[in-house]
């Protein structure tokens, strides 16, 4: 057996495949197109000896072109359609055709808990003005373009380009800026593709230390293991004391305080492209220093890609200098201007996502940042801060203290700092 469904759940796929930052949307965005796949989809289905197809379906122009796809052969299938929806049609089928398919009426069961979204996702779709049920009960809709050939109608949308328009594709749906590109887990050949992206990192040692006013200050190393296998090591650590940081003064970037915002925005556009160049790299740190699973790695990598790209588009929005009403002769600014040093604390369970985003938001208003990311992580934080330095971001306009769980103690008693972005525990915020 066999059940062939029209645009059951679209809406649904087209929203999640868009969040998702899938590389195209997995359904037609024209109902035209939708209409000639099922039309064609029956026609393969019709040539099979073993399957029993069972079509459901309200649109009178489907069932006919099914019917004649089937002529002799009416007790090898049947129709199905939703209790108090086609009536009308299928009375009007029946007295049409000599011998008519059994037709299956099915109707939803359960509490107002299940059946209230069902309700609202038919009347959604069947509210729709592209809807069979809707032209049909329309009365302003002329009968040509109810019965109008579904052929017809597709090459009027190529003609158009509506199939193109009428739904962002998943790249497209923000005005201002790029969606992140997300992984299909779906399809196996992309799976095997990412086993052996990751599995070229196996043989890399990777090595954090701090980096400050420019400079590398290594310490004794720490082993780092996977969290999943104690014998798994991926790296080494150095940390500082808080006797070193005490000792530590951290410059203020001059150059990146006076850069324009145009600079700024163009530096984090190839940050953003260098993130998802290497975000197979990324992916391999967060799951195996932070232990997260592959789909929550996607989601990481989208999430900073994402901050970067948002971060960017409202800074061209709101930090241009604007020009204020002013007395004939005289012309007067409204200009934002950095605060100055602001220090960053990110936590271990979004080591890449909330440490991108704090660190972007200070620097692209000017600020020197002062980083401090979880002692936990801080292999994921290293390679982060050599993208941002590579890209053009001055190195002593972003520091990076790799430390201990006292270390955002002692930094936050720098007297230079303007503000101090944290994310973490409320006790933690308290100490």
């Amino acid at each position: 057996m066999m059940r062939l469904v029209k645009g059951a759940y679209w809406d649904q796929e087209i929203k999640i495949h868009q969040m998702k930052g899938s590389k195209d949307l997995p359904v037609f965005t024209s109902k035209s197109f939708t209409d000639l796949n099922y039309l064609a989809t029956a026609a393969k289905i019709a040539k099979t000896k073993n399957l029993r197809p069972y079509f459901a379906t309200h649109n009178a122009h489907t069932i006919a072109a099914i019917m004649e796809l089937y002529k002799g052969k009416e007790n090898k299938f049947e129709f199905q359609r939703i209790f108090g929806m086609g009536d009308l049609t299928y009375r009007n089928a029946i007295k049409e055709y000599d011998s008519f398919p059994l037709t299956r009426v099915y109707a939803p069961v359960g509490s107002k808990k299940e059946l209230l979204p069902y309700l609202v996702r038919r009347l959604l779709e069947n509210g729709a003005n592209s809807s069979f049920v809707n032209k049909y009960l329309n009365k302003n809709v002329p009968i040509s373009e109810v019965t109008e050939n579904p052929i017809k109608v597709a090459l009027d949308s190529l003609d158009k380009e509506r199939y193109l328009q009428n739904v962002p594709r998943p790249k497209n749906i923000f005005s201002d800026r790029d969606n992140s590109i997300g992984f299909d887990f779906g399809d196996m050949e992309d799976l095997k593709m990412l086993k052996n992206e990751m599995e070229k990192f196996d043989s890399n040692m990777f090595h954090a230390c701090s980096v400050i006013n420019g400079s590398e200050i290594s310490k004794e190393d720490n082993k780092v293991a996977a969290p999943f296998d104690p014998n798994k090591i991926i790296g080494n650590v150095s940390f500082l004391t808080d006797e070193d940081i005490k000792e530590i003064s951290f410059k203020e970037s001059d150059d990146w305080r006076h850069s324009s915002l145009d600079e700024r925005t163009k530096i984090f556009k190839r940050i953003s492209d260098r993130f998802e160049d290497e975000k197979y790299k990324f992916f391999y740190l967060l799951a195996n220093e932070a232990g997260k699973t592959l789909k929550d790695c996607d989601a990481e990598v989208r999430e900073s890609i994402d901050f970067i790209n948002y971060y960017s588009a409202q800074a061209k929005k709101i930090f241009n200098d604007i020009e204020l009403e002013s007395p004939s002769g005289e012309k007067n600014y409204l200009r934002h201007a950095p605060k100055g040093t602001f220090l960053c604390i990110s936590p271990w369970n979004f080591p890449m996502a909330i440490f991108v985003g704090q660190v972007s938001a200070a620097l692209l208003t000017g600020n020197t940042v002062i980083a401090k990311p979880a002692e936990d992580t801080s292999l994921i934080a290293s390679e982060i801060v050599k993208v941002f330095h590579d890209c053009g971001v001055p190195k002593d306009a972003l520091h990076l203290v790799v430390g201990g769980k006292d270390a955002g103690n002692e930094l936050t008693k720098i007297n230079a700092l303007s503000g101090v972005a944290f994310t973490g525990s409320t006790s933690a915020a308290k100490n």
